[in-house]
C-alpha cells in the first residue's frame, strides 16, 4: 500500500530531491523543492500538456516503468523531453517556448491512440486552431 510520501512524490515529474541538488542548491532544499516544483508543473499542465496527460506520465515515472502505456516508447520520449523543458525552467526562469511547442506537436501529430487523455482535454483545443 503506498503511503503519503508516494502520493506527494507522485505529483511530481522529479520524485526525488535530486533535481534541486542537480540545480546547485544545497541548502533548504525542501523548501525549495516546493517553491519550484510544483508551480512550474502545474503551469506547464493547465496551460500545455493537461493534468490528464500530466498525471499518466508521473505515474508511469514514479513506477519506473512504462510498459503498460500504449507505446513505451513515445511516452518515454514524452516523458523526457518535458521533464527536459521544466529542468531548463528550473535553470534559467525561462518558459523555453520552441521546446514546448515541439512536445505539443509530437502530442497532436502522434498516432491517434497515444495520448488520449491531452487529445480529448480542454487544453488540447487551445491548440486547435493553427500557431502563428
Amino acid at each position: 500500500m503506498a503511503g503519503n510520501q508516494y502520493y506527494f512524490f507522485a505529483r511530481t515529474m522529479f520524485p526525488t530531491l535530486d533535481v534541486v541538488h542537480d540545480l546547485g542548491y544545497h541548502e533548504h532544499i525542501w523548501a525549495k523543492y516546493l517553491e519550484i516544483i510544483i508551480i512550474i508543473e502545474e503551469k506547464l499542465a493547465n496551460d500545455y500538456f493537461s493534468d490528464s496527460l500530466m498525471e499518466t506520465l508521473r505515474e508511469y515515472i514514479i513506477r519506473n516503468d512504462f510498459s503498460d502505456s500504449p507505446d513505451p516508447n513515445a511516452y518515454l520520449k514524452l516523458s523526457n523531453h518535458i521533464r527536459a523543458i521544466e529542468f531548463s525552467i528550473l535553470r534559467t526562469g525561462e518558459f523555453p517556448i520552441p521546446s514546448i511547442i515541439d512536445a505539443v506537436n509530437f502530442i497532436r501529430t502522434s498516432n491517434k491512440d497515444l495520448f488520449q487523455n491531452w487529445k480529448q482535454s480542454d487544453t488540447a483545443r487551445q491548440f486547435e486552431k493553427p500557431w502563428i
